[in-house]
């Protein structure tokens, strides 16, 4: 295996980063698709929030110093938030941070293979303290039959699952 990394500041609220990878075999029929590359961006100040990646495995990448999820698969991911102090409520309010994040992963042929939505609205309180309220969608495409027990024969069939949960973490 092979790769290289790196990660940029630009001032205090910008970064930069990502990494490339190559795997190699000894199999000729796996001596291509097997790179794994994410870029990254990050900005953040005192009002505003964006982060945006992308992350690329490809089929044959094969990773025998750590663990990779899925090989043949890319990830879009993506999260804008805002800061809102206000003075009005500022003696027992620090700030409240409405923020989405966004994480698509694509199948080889480019159709969704995960989708997952979360909206979340964060108040931080003085005394360091917070509540986040939520809603989560995900969506999920199982492209075929699987079994998770064989000793009770549950099966879990091909096709679409979504699913919206609800939260609320303090």
């Amino acid at each position: 295996m092979i790769g290289g990394d790196a990660n940029f500041r630009f001032g205090q609220a910008v970064s930069v980063n990502g990494y490339v990878v190559k795997s190699f075999s000894s199999l000729p029929e796996t001596d291509t698709k097997n790179l794994a590359a994410r870029a990254g961006f990050k900005y953040e100040d005192r009002t505003y929030s964006l982060r945006l990646s992308y992350l690329d495995i490809q089929e044959n990448f094969t990773n025998e110093m750590g663990f990779v999820p899925r090989t043949g698969i890319r990830k879009f991911t993506g999260s804008p938030g805002y800061y809102w102090r206000p003075r009005s409520l500022q003696s027992w309010l620090r700030s409240m941070n409405p923020h989405i994040y966004m994480e698509y992963i694509l199948d080889p042929q480019g159709k969704t293979d995960t989708r997952l939505v979360m909206y979340h609205y964060s108040f931080w309180f003085q005394n360091g303290s917070f509540v986040e309220p939520g809603v989560e969608q995900k969506l999920e495409n199982v492209p075929y039959e699987f079994t998770i027990s064989n000793a009770h024969n549950i099966k879990v069939p091909a096709g679409l699952y979504k699913s919206t949960e609800y939260l609320f973490m303090g």
